[in-house]
């Protein structure tokens, strides 16, 4: 996951700075502006789809080794010994 976020904040960062150009090359053409926002609103939920994957990967995580430390599951300190 840690490499799939390191790849993806440079993409979206592009894909920020591109849906920008895209405002200004537009030049008030309401078909273009359009266009632009719908590429913004893409790109601004493919970012909120990463960082609700990485938090909820970051949660279960932490919950998964803190059960794991207290020894209340002991299948998980079995498998993970």
């Amino acid at each position: 996951m840690g490499i799939v976020i390191q790849i993806m904040i440079p993409v979206i960062t592009v894909m920020i700075i591109y849906t920008g150009f895209l405002f200004v090359t537009a030049r008030g053409d309401v078909a273009k502006i359009t266009t632009a926002k719908q590429a913004f609103l893409y790109v601004i939920i493919g970012a909120a789809i990463m960082l609700g994957a990485f938090v909820i990967k970051t949660a279960i995580t932490g919950t998964v080794e803190q059960l794991k430390g207290q020894g209340l599951l002991p299948i998980i300190n079995y498998f993970y010994a």
